[in-house]
């Protein structure tokens, strides 16, 4: 089967994320995305949908989809039209090229990959999980918390993720100070209980000394793990961090680090127990390379955030405890309180705190092309 084509939908509309720290960039503009089409040369498509940027004034969001899209069909498609719809591993060994020579973002490639992963499935009529090889069929939950400003609101959240059956909240801040790091933490385990797992993202935002006595009180109320505590270049203090604290130091979910950065994390700094990673920068091909290489290490992969390629990807291994859930859908901000997403939805948790593996060919069934067709400004081909 060949690739006939490559089409991008533009849209503008509501971003499906609930973006961190938006308070600071938030305009009055749409978000923007685009609904990238690889289609087969017997008529069958791959989709993904990518949302450019939150909702921001000046245009930001409309001109990073506008950039993507033009990544993909600048250069990318006129390199995979004509080629065989199997090619992913060729497309995964011209990442570095068109970085180089032809500053694609990372983004573009990763969102041709899914593409082209979702094109399998549905050709092969088979879920992508179970292409990739599978390895379970539903995975325990973490409820990611929002950014929120008041502690009482967070703890608030996480009795609420219990009392939903998640077995595991996790806390984003949003910074500090380390008072507030601490009075947080201590209110969410108080809310928690005792068997509930606990996780903070510390969003890069502490020094070494700040990391240290956040880290200390992380170990004493038993904390699962102490999430990107300083940024993400300083890797000596994240050495530092693992010969001096018990609780897993997680690294990182930074955009720029990727699949080779990974590689030389695992090599170098033994102490870092947890890697982070998701298909939004390596696409399915790169995450799952990225697993393989952290088992082979002995240590875990968490993946970070919701969306389809992580879902199966999830599903495709074992050195991933938990999956995120962003809380999308289920997460009024104006009451505070959450609920749960209705029967058939792609990223339901069950009563037991479980997400389940999807039966539909390809990625599953994540686009709305009724909505798609009314939000679309323009298709480019």
């Amino acid at each position: 089967m060949k690739i006939a084509d490559i089409v991008i939908d533009v849209v503008r509309g509501d971003s499906p994320r609930v973006w961190p720290r938006v308070n600071r960039f938030k305009g009055t503009e749409p978000a923007w995305g685009m609904f990238l089409r690889v289609v087969a040369d017997d008529g069958t498509e791959g989709h993904r949908m990518v949302w450019a940027a939150p909702t921001m004034d000046k245009g930001y969001s409309r001109y990073r989809a506008y950039a993507l899209a033009s990544h993909i069909l600048g250069l990318i498609k006129r390199e995979l039209v004509g080629r065989d719809a199997a090619d992913r591993e060729w497309l995964w060994s011209q990442r570095y090229i068109y970085q180089w020579w032809g500053h694609i973002e990372h983004r573009s490639i990763a969102a041709v990959d899914e593409a082209l992963w979702d094109l399998a499935g549905k050709l092969a009529n088979m879920p992508v999980y179970k292409l990739l090889g599978a390895a379970r069929h539903k995975a325990p939950v973490y409820a990611s918390c929002p950014y929120l400003k008041e502690v009482e609101q967070i703890a608030d959240l996480c009795r609420q993720s219990k009392a939903l059956g998640y077995p595991a909240f996790k806390i984003k801040p949003g910074g500090g100070p380390v008072c507030r790091i601490k009075a947080v933490t201590r209110l969410c385990r108080e809310a928690a209980g005792g068997e509930m797992a606990l996780m903070i993202d510390g969003q890069m935002q502490f020094d070494l000394t700040q990391a240290l006595d956040i880290g200390r009180h992380l170990q004493d109320l038993d904390y699962t793990w102490w999430e990107d505590p300083v940024p993400h270049d300083r890797l000596e203090w994240y050495d530092e961090l693992s010969r001096r604290l018990s609780i897993p130091i997680a690294y990182t979910d930074h955009r720029f680090v990727r699949f080779s950065e990974m590689a030389e994390v695992l090599r170098q700094h033994p102490g870092i127990r947890i890697v982070r990673g998701d298909t939004m920068r390596d696409g399915v091909t790169g995450l799952k390379k990225l697993c393989a290489l952290a088992e082979a290490y002995g240590r875990n992969c968490e993946i970070h955030a919701e969306s389809p390629g992580n879902l199966h990807v999830l599903m495709s291994v074992t050195n991933c405890d938990f999956w995120e859930s962003t809380l999308h859908g289920v997460y009024d901000p104006a009451t505070n309180k959450m609920g749960r997403h209705p029967q058939g939805h792609p990223f339901r948790v069950d009563e037991e705190g479980f997400i389940h593996a999807l039966q539909t060919p390809g990625l599953g069934p994540f686009h709305d092309a009724e909505r798609i067709a009314a939000e679309r400004v323009e298709r480019l081909e």
